[in-house]
């Protein structure tokens, strides 16, 4: 679950494979949202997201804070696992089959237990 605003989302994300990963993403009252973020005892990952348009493609941003402060995710949906896109400069190495940067992996082993290792 998660704030955009002042909207509620619940995204349900299935196994990846490879690259590819199912993912289903519903609109919730931002209330409920933040109920529940009080009130299940779920390890939180705290991030800002930002999109950034390049080369025609919408870059997710996430700057993470808390316990994964110092890293930053780019993420950008693809149409097929084959298409190619322009890469921009600012990308650095590519990340979509470590599961340490998963979100679920994050909560539990956050970014600075193992960063510098």
């Amino acid at each position: 679950m998660r704030k955009k605003g002042e909207k509620g989302f619940l995204t349900i994300k299935g196994k990846s494979e490879g690259i590819r990963r199912v993912e289903f993403e519903y609109e919730i009252p931002v209330e409920d949202v933040e109920q529940m973020l009080c009130v299940l005892p779920l390890p939180k990952v705290e991030k800002t997201r930002y999109e950034v348009e390049y080369a025609g493609k919408c870059w997710e941003i996430d700057v993470f804070h808390g316990e994964n402060e110092g890293l930053i995710l780019a993420e950008v949906e693809l149409n097929s696992e084959t298409e190619n896109i322009e890469t921009p400069p600012w990308v650095g190495k590519e990340v979509s089959n470590d599961v340490r940067y998963f979100n679920q992996y994050l909560a539990f082993y956050p970014f600075r237990t193992w960063a510098n290792r």
